[in-house]
């Protein structure tokens, strides 16, 4: 029998909250992993949670499953502004979740009450407005621009090129109103857009924020196009050092670089860090992120964007183009979305 298979047997008359705490047991069974696990590893136990909920009497999808839980926690979160006694066994992770992919839980040492002060998944400051230079008309394809959060300046300029060339931005920062639940607003995003563009950065590479909106991506059928930071040279350094043995899985996790280039960059990530934990585990997250490429680049075959500009005498395993290519792209990925939906014809 497989581990938590024995876990999902029980009859249809289970109230939620047994039902959640059911859920809880087969993720422990199934995990938990650190934050330096491998993400393959990480994506398998989502399948096989959904897998679960599915073989259940219940026949729960992962998105029910997450609406269920905002309701599970608030009712307990309110106990504690009451000062009563809290009785959840489990905590909720914010997005994004570091052990899933999805929205749902931490890991399982994180089981317990709430915590009256977790941060909420709301969004809880106002939004940037968005700067004329990059409105374009509605007319105009729609793209999410994922990046680090400390990459936003770069990921404006990014930003603001393609509104130059008539594609929309859709951006954290001015496109998720004061008081949204973040994670619903990113996956509604990605359904709406035509593709997803992912500034690629020393620091967004290790980014849990960018790793799970790629993913997200992929889970609702959106391509992922990748633009490289070019002004970096080590990052760049590290990716012409690049050698893929299994370019055509969906991971090659015995991709080989420069590790003296990694050993530089999470160095300087360390300095930038107010917590020791986030650069120890820069070189697993780099790895996951590295191994990854040729899933997001159709085994290679996909070519990548530079920004601002094309590297002199490049060579490597990716393809890059000038950035001002991705418009063609971008138009290719919006076709589909613009053809009349077979209602319209009757």
């Amino acid at each position: 029998m497989a581990r938590g298979d024995a876990l999902i047997r029980r009859n249809s008359i289970m109230t939620d909250d047994e039902l959640i705490l059911n859920i809880a047991e087969i993720l422990e069974a199934l995990g938990p992993f650190k934050k330096s696990a491998r993400r393959e590893l990480k994506w398998r136990t989502t399948e096989q949670l959904a897998n679960l909920l599915w073989q259940s009497d219940a026949h729960l999808h992962l998105n029910n499953l997450d609406e269920l839980l905002t309701q599970y926690e608030a009712r307990y979160r309110e106990r504690l502004k009451r000062g009563l006694t809290p009785d959840a066994l489990i905590r909720r992770a914010v997005y994004p979740d570091r052990t899933t992919a999805l929205p749902l839980w931490g890991a399982t040492s994180h089981h317990g009450h709430p915590w009256l002060d977790q941060p909420a998944e709301q969004r809880m400051d106002p939004p940037d407005d968005i700067p004329d230079c990059q409105r374009v008309p509605e007319s105009a394809p729609r793209v999410f621009l994922s990046h680090a959060n400390v990459d936003h300046i770069l990921a404006a300029s990014v930003a603001t090129a393609l509104a130059a060339m008539r594609i929309g931005p859709w951006m954290f920062e001015t496109n998720v109103g004061y008081g949204q639940n973040i994670a619903n607003c990113v996956r509604d995003a990605m359904k709406e857009c035509c593709c997803c563009i992912v500034l690629v950065t020393r620091d967004s590479i290790a980014s849990l924020w960018v790793l799970t909106e790629l993913h997200n991506a992929l889970n609702v059928g959106r391509p992922c196009v990748l633009v490289f930071d070019c002004a970096d040279e080590l990052l760049l350094k590290l990716l012409k050092s690049l050698t893929f043995h299994y370019p055509n899985g969906m991971f090659d996790t015995s991709v080989e670089y420069d590790r003296n280039v990694l050993v530089e960059l999470q160095s300087a990530y360390a300095k930038r860090q107010d917590h020791a934990t986030r650069a120890e585990r820069y070189e697993s997250q780099v790895h996951d992120f590295l191994a990854t490429l040729p899933l997001y680049l159709n085994h290679l075959a996909q070519t990548a964007f530079a920004f601002p500009s094309l590297p002199q005498n490049w060579s490597g395993p990716l393809v890059l183009s000038a950035f001002g290519a991705i418009q063609e792209l971008v138009a290719v990925y919006q076709a589909p979305l613009d053809l009349p939906s077979a209602s319209s014809y009757r």
